[in-house]
């Protein structure tokens, strides 16, 4: 009898090809580095983005406020 909330191991990932139920953690990594990149890359892009577009407005309402004075 096998104690309830236990999995034998040959169970465990049944479903899964052999290649993912052995896998390793650099293996994985490596696999999700590209992804990870990815994420990284467009997170600073829109950083750099958002900042130039923060810039261009402070400039162009600075400009506005110079039509009200004298």
């Amino acid at each position: 009898p096998v104690p309830p909330g236990t999995v034998r191991a040959d169970l465990h990932r049944l479903g899964y090809p052999q290649y993912l139920r052995s896998a390793r953690s650099g293996e994985i990594a490596a696999v999700a580095l590209p992804g990870v990149a990815g994420l990284v890359l467009m997170t600073v892009g829109g950083a750099i983005i958002g900042y130039r577009q923060a810039s261009a407005e402070r400039m162009v309402r600075v400009n506005a406020a110079q039509r009200f004075l004298p």
